[in-house]
């Protein structure tokens, strides 16, 4: 087991954090809708706050998990990014998500690639995969943006291994 010490990160407009119980009511409300499928919603306010509190409890076990993204200047929720340990799967898939307010703005980008600085670097995980839906083709285009490249295929999942290449 490890401590449940969530390391703070920033860039230029963001900074990587710790949930904070502020964040609680836009994460359910982003839930709360359809926009939420494609990261296991829609869901209750009920299961997302035990959602949040598995982020959380992410670290502790493993010693990774996923940030809260915020704008610096506002700390303003925005989505999250990190490595998120499935049941279904023998790895931790890299993930991001922006509410869909603040899509379109080179926020995830912006945040992942921080993030993935961490994991390769500090965590020592340099070559993670990514679990997309097939159809989430945003997401798709992130993944290339960070330097991931299709490596495998289901009925309804794409995975994308980190290579370093770029689009």
């Amino acid at each position: 087991m490890h401590t449940a010490t969530i390391p703070t990160l920033e860039t230029e407009r963001l900074t990587l954090r710790a949930p904070r119980l502020a964040d609680l009511a836009p994460l359910t409300a982003f839930f709360a809708t359809p926009d939420s499928h494609f990261v296991g919603g829609p869901m209750g306010a009920g299961d997302t706050q035990r959602a949040m509190l598995a982020t959380i409890g992410s670290w502790a076990l493993y010693g990774f998990g996923l940030w809260h993204i915020a704008e610096t200047a506002t700390d303003r929720f925005l989505g999250w990014t990190g490595l998120l340990q499935r049941a279904d799967k023998s790895e931790p898939g890299f993930a991001w998500t922006v509410l869909p307010a603040d899509q379109g703005k080179g926020f995830a980008t912006e945040a992942a690639r921080a993030a993935l600085v961490h994991i390769r670097a500090d965590l020592g995980r340099d070559a993670p995969a990514t679990y997309i839906d097939e159809n989430n083709a945003p997401s798709r285009a992130v993944a290339r943006k960070l330097g991931f490249s299709p490596a495998a295929q289901t009925a309804s999942e794409l995975t994308f291994r980190f290579t370093g290449d770029h689009a």
